[in-house]
């Protein structure tokens, strides 16, 4: 099923919308690329965060900071990379990857050590671990992940608020979203509540103030929208998010035109 992004941008000319996505791409993730992006002269930019991004911990995708533009890596060093495990010798050394020889090294060692961990980790953890409540740990570990705590401090909403800022201080407008999630499961399993709602709402008044617009969907979809606990959608669902998706688009980009010249 492609996702509700993909559907929507059927709606509007080609080359107007561009997707960049792929599964655990969060707050670091985004201020990593944003510089190279902004080169481009974006109109907007859309800004998908989960409420489970909030309180992750662990390196993921750290080879994107050699993406960080040089006139931003001194002011990318004051911020809070040791929410993905990183020293600042080691953004650093990240950075340094825009270097052929460097990154052939790094893919190299790296390479073997992930190969390692592949191999083992599902034998020890006595299963596999393929699918996102093996990811978290189990189902258990899943829910408990929508739960924990976070609020404007917390290193990746800080991360995000530093996005925010890059984009609009280059006179670009950023769009923020937190999507929906399977909130009346959570709240069978007391894993939701006023905390969640008003954790999501700090992030958005810290979006609000870097000068970016906050869209909290967070309960737009019902139970039955929803396939599992990783909130991922169904049919319905997802043709919900795209028609909402649709409406963001339109205030930036036009839409294609249909039979009666729309």
């Amino acid at each position: 099923m492609p996702s509700y992004v993909n559907v929507a941008m059927r709606e509007f000319r080609q080359g107007q919308v561009v997707l960049i996505a792929y599964g655990g791409a969060d707050t670091y993730a985004y201020y990593s690329v944003m510089g190279e992006l902004l080169k481009h002269k974006p109109s907007a930019v859309v800004l998908v965060t989960g409420v489970r991004q909030f309180g992750a911990r662990g390196p993921r995708y750290n080879d994107l900071v050699s993406m960080i533009p040089e006139d931003l890596v001194l002011a990318s060093l004051r911020l809070p990379w040791h929410g993905r495990g990183m020293t600042l010798p080691e953004v650093l050394l990240y950075r340094a990857l825009r270097w052929q020889t460097v990154e052939d090294a790094f893919l190299r060692v790296e390479g073997r050590r992930e190969g390692l961990r592949e191999a083992w980790l599902p034998r020890w953890r006595g299963g596999d671990s393929t699918g996102e409540a093996g990811f978290y740990g189990g189902y258990a570990a899943l829910v408990r992940s929508y739960d924990m705590p976070f609020d404007r401090a917390a290193p990746a909403a800080r991360m995000l608020e530093a996005t925010v800022r890059m984009a609009v201080g280059r006179g670009v407008r950023v769009e923020v979203v937190v999507p929906p999630i399977p909130y009346q499961l959570l709240e069978d399993e007391g894993r939701y509540g006023p905390r969640t709602r008003a954790r999501i709402a700090d992030v958005g008044e810290m979006v609000g103030s870097a000068g970016g617009r906050f869209h909290d969907l967070h309960d737009f979809l019902q139970r039955s929208d929803f396939r599992d606990a990783g909130a991922h959608y169904t049919a319905d669902g997802m043709r919900r998010m795209a028609s909402w998706a649709e409406g963001i688009m339109d205030r930036y980009v036009p839409r294609r035109e249909g039979p009666n010249g729309r």
